[in-house]
């Protein structure tokens, strides 16, 4: 069958267009960087959620490339983001203490409820800062829920973690120093292979994720109560957002929203079946005296508040004061 000469020019034009779409398509594919490994359930159920949340809003326009730790590890992440060299980054808040004390903030000193925290406007205030100093918005920040330490050998005596090397990142510093134990900084996948070698007596991790790592193969204990809660981050380079489209814009902005709720409602949903996976593979739970229970929640306030004011301080104070008149500092009387 020939074309008329009206129709080939329409041909013409449709194929025009839609190498135009894939064109516009390919230029919205981001660059996405997790501080954990896929086997992490973690990642596939909260970031993998995100970026199909961003791609339905989108109508298909958005995809992802993703790499993980291998690539950067998750301590020095932000500094590649902020550059431009990835798109989206998924970590936890404390991972760039040594960038901003504003990390450990979130993820001990601010309630993360998702519509207090976007609602108080305590939300722009952060992703104004983060905008400002590293170049970086927040798509998201949600509570993963509270923290124990996994041990290797039980509480006794006093109750304290006295003597004891714990893993920890800089959330959880301040906690770990106020009850006597040595901190030591290491990512979660070094942790294990510590504790297994015995240079580690034990890791403050949160309880939403203990099972996850299989901390029940190398420790055998895990503390009572809970405490603190930790902080999970989407971040977007400022430039790179600010570069698409308004629709493109929107949508992450709406996939985001979502998982400021879902995330928070998965990590809740794990605390429990963690804990029963640990409990099954023989993990016993050891107690903190009363008297260190009671105070265990106020230690790891002013322990963070101490870690907070290494870098900026001047910032966190700014933040804590928001929160404060917000209603949303934790530990506010």
């Amino acid at each position: 069958m020939k074309l008329s000469r009206f129709g080939a020019v329409a041909l013409a034009a449709i194929l025009s267009a839609a190498s135009l779409g894939s064109a516009a398509r390919a230029e919205t594919q981001l660059k996405a960087l997790a501080a954990w490994s896929t086997t992490l359930p973690l990642v596939p159920e909260v970031f993998y959620k995100f970026q199909e949340a961003a791609t339905k809003a989108s109508n298909g326009e958005i995809t992802f490339q993703n790499t993980g730790p291998e690539t950067v590890p998750p301590f020095e992440q932000l500094e590649p983001l902020s550059q431009g060299v990835f798109d989206v980054v998924f970590q936890s808040s404390a991972y760039h203490q040594a960038q901003t004390g504003m990390g450990v903030a979130l993820q001990n000193l601010i309630d993360l409820d998702p519509a207090k925290l976007r609602q108080s406007g305590m939300l722009d205030w952060l992703n104004d800062y983060y905008r400002k100093n590293f170049g970086v918005v927040i798509l998201s920040a949600y509570s993963t829920g509270p923290t124990t330490f996994v041990l290797t050998k039980p509480l006794d005596g006093d109750t304290t973690l006295a003597g004891r090397k714990i893993r920890t990142n800089a959330s959880y510093e301040g906690v770990v120093r106020a009850l006597g134990g040595a901190p030591v900084a290491m990512s979660p996948a070094d942790a294990y292979a510590a504790m297994q070698k015995g240079t580690l007596d034990g890791a403050a991790w949160p309880s939403s994720s203990t099972a996850d790592f299989k901390l029940y193969e190398v420790a055998k204990y895990m503390t009572a109560p809970n405490f603190s809660q930790g902080c999970n981050l989407i971040l977007m380079n400022a430039a790179k957002f600010d570069a698409l489209p308004k629709n493109i814009q929107d949508a992450l902005l709406e996939a985001g929203k979502q998982t400021d709720v879902h995330g928070t409602a998965y990590g809740v949903s794990q605390v429990t079946s963690q804990d029963e996976i640990m409990k099954k593979n023989g993990v016993q739970i050891t107690e903190f005296s009363p008297e260190i229970a009671a105070k265990i929640a106020k230690l790891d306030i002013e322990g963070a508040v101490e870690v907070a004011h290494r870098s900026h301080p001047e910032d966190v104070d700014a933040a804590l004061a928001l929160a404060k008149e917000k209603g949303v500092l934790l530990g506010q009387k």
